[in-house]
């Protein structure tokens, strides 16, 4: 009886060439993706602005957005309507449901303030204030009302974190950030949407 004995082929040269051209595919991509990357650079925000994104938190996203929707909304209406009116129509946030309490109890009332604002030195604005019972859930918030000739994209939130937030006599930033409001901008950069080419 003979017996033989058949050696394994040498395994160290496949492994080689495999290592070989897995360096090579990551190497091919690292090129790639360093070339055609780009340096995104995020805007900065003026002291009395807050990133929608970055800033804000749960409850206060939420709300922020419920303001937005709420916002266009307001644009079909021929003046602003009542907080109760917004409520029946079951517009969120100004209706009291199972969010709003989890999002700092807001008490919603329509003001209507004489003053300075953006649009001139005599112009009088509707707004919307939230006044929270939950500071550490939520800031109290302001939503000013459109104008007739407002464009969608002009909604302008302002929060306060503040306890006990008081409003000033106008609407203009200045005054609105001296007196502890904080306008919330939305932000739509690389880390939000792809560009398009």
């Amino acid at each position: 009886m003979t017996t033989v004995v058949v050696e394994p082929a040498g395994a160290g040269h496949e492994t080689l060439w495999l290592l070989l051209a897995a360096g090579l595919i990551l190497a091919t991509a690292a090129l790639v993706v360093g070339w055609h990357g780009r340096d995104h650079h995020v805007a900065e925000l003026a002291p009395h602005q807050l990133d929608a994104r970055r800033d804000l938190t749960a409850a206060e996203q939420g709300l922020y957005a419920d303001l937005r929707v709420a916002y266009d909304e307001l644009l079909f209406y021929a003046e602003a309507p009542a907080v109760a009116e917004l409520a029946d129509s079951g517009l969120p946030p100004f209706i009291a449901d199972a969010s709003a309490a989890r999002r700092g109890h807001h008490r919603w009332q329509r003001l209507t303030l004489a003053g300075a604002t953006d649009d001139g030195p005599a112009a009088t604005a509707v707004v919307y204030y939230g006044e929270t019972a939950e500071p550490e859930v939520a800031g109290s918030l302001l939503l000013a009302a459109p104008a007739a000739d407002t464009e969608p994209s002009d909604v302008r939130v302002w929060l306060n974190r503040e306890a006990g937030a008081t409003l000033p006599a106008s609407l203009m930033p200045a005054d609105l950030a001296k007196s502890g409001w904080h306008l919330v901008v939305a932000q739509f950069d690389a880390g939000v949407t792809r560009e398009r080419q």
